[in-house]
């Protein structure tokens, strides 16, 4: 095994850093939030953003 220039991806977006991924369903939501380019960094959101006008 040798080391290569071209980064791993386990995806094939590539082009997309941030990978968000829901759990929960009705009032009980988490949202995680994974950056690509940092495997260390994972954010974590207690509660689901909803937009109003």
């Amino acid at each position: 095994m040798h080391e290569t220039d071209t980064p791993q991806s386990q995806t094939d977006t590539t082009e997309q850093r941030y990978i968000t991924t829901q759990y929960g369903d009705g009032g009980e939501q988490m949202t995680l939030v994974h950056d690509t380019e940092n495997e260390q960094a994972w954010i974590q959101s207690d509660y689901a953003v909803e937009a109003t006008q």
